[in-house]
């Protein structure tokens, strides 16, 4: 107990950082759970199944939505809600608000991290769609659950690093 008390006293703006993060995403895992099977959600869905569409056009494939069914004549592929990125977002959010800089540069760190994870996960379905389509269902599946969604959540954090090295200016202490 004493250990601990001396670290909270020793690394005041560690620990404040560290119950913001937590604290972020017990928020989001509670406004998540809510908003899961909303209509909300299903736009993000449909959005998400629409952006991945067009991209597939300009790659020249013929394929076709329904709602948030992704077809053509050799593979379909739903997005559900685990496809929509929010999860990484919110993960990069949360850091970004518990690192100790200015309002300003969350702003802009948030918005930096929307833009940048939407763009990386569009490539990700637009990548599974093509996978999918070429390859087995094993190799879709593998690529699905162990690569992708490993990879989208350590470029999150690889772009929070950026943001943090790179965009953040931190006031020099008094």
């Amino acid at each position: 107990m004493t250990r601990t008390r001396t670290f909270v006293r020793q690394n005041p703006t560690a620990v404040r950082s560290g119950a913001i993060f937590a604290g972020c995403m017990l928020v989001f895992l509670l406004v998540y759970d809510r908003l899961a099977d909303s209509q909300a959600m299903h736009g993000i869905k449909i959005s998400v199944t629409k952006a991945t569409a067009f991209f597939l056009d300009l790659f020249g494939y013929d394929v076709t939505t329904d709602d948030t069914l992704i077809s053509s004549s050799k593979f379909q592929m739903g997005i559900v809600t685990g496809c929509t990125g929010l999860i990484p977002i919110a993960i990069f959010i949360a850091a970004v608000l518990a690192y100790p800089c200015r309002i300003r540069d969350k702003i802009i760190g948030i918005l930096f991290g929307i833009v940048a994870i939407s763009a990386v996960n569009l490539m990700r379905t637009v990548t599974l769609f093509f996978i999918g389509t070429h390859f087995s269902e094993w190799v879709f599946e593998t690529a699905h659950f162990l690569i992708w969604q490993s990879l989208v959540i350590l470029i999150s954090i690889g772009l929070w690093l950026l943001w943090a090295q790179k965009l953040v200016r931190v006031p020099a202490k008094q």
